[in-house]
């Protein structure tokens, strides 16, 4: 029964320290979701920069083609093309930020759940526990009257021994 205390004792530490460890984990996911949505944040920035860099050099090349004509005309179509192209990248890098995104909610929402699990089967131990430890104290309480009751009944018969044994020997001296 006390073996089956300390399992218990032992299990409801392993589960604390899985506690912990789910704690610690979900530290690290949102330390990831930080360094994710700063990854995000970095790539609409580089992105506008590359917007507006664009734009600058769109200006520039637009005043060359009133100077220069054709040669201007191909600078602001490979422009152009630079253009789609950021663009393109920047849809790419705003797709894959809200993938990440969303694995990290999912992530998030599977540490709630299994955090909550792990809750309730803390408490059921604990339960389980307390209802232990009261069924203990109740048959310690039923053995110590147990040892009591035995103790009174041989005090007793020592008692009645002894006073026999006098009588006896008083018998014996007359």
């Amino acid at each position: 029964r006390v073996s089956s205390l300390f399992v218990s004792k032992a299990r409801l530490d392993a589960m604390r320290r899985q506690l912990r460890h789910a704690e610690e984990e979900a530290a690290q996911l949102r330390g990831e979701r930080q360094r994710t949505l700063a990854a995000r944040e970095e790539a609409e920035r580089e992105a506008a920069s590359a917007v507006a860099e664009l734009a600058a050099r769109k200006h520039q090349h637009v005043e060359e083609a009133r100077l220069t004509g054709e040669e201007t005309d191909a600078a602001i179509r490979a422009l152009r093309a630079q253009l789609r192209d950021a663009r393109e990248q920047h849809e790419r890098s705003a797709a894959e930020a809200e993938a990440l995104l969303g694995e990290q909610e999912e992530l998030s929402r599977r540490y709630r759940h299994e955090a909550t699990e792990l809750a309730q089967r803390s408490e059921g131990l604990v339960v389980e526990l307390r209802s232990e430890v009261e069924r203990l104290a109740l048959r310690n309480a039923e053995l110590s009257a147990q040892l009591a009751a035995t103790t009174t009944a041989a005090n007793q018969m020592r008692g009645a021994e002894q006073a026999s044994s006098e009588r006896t020997r008083a018998v014996d001296a007359e």
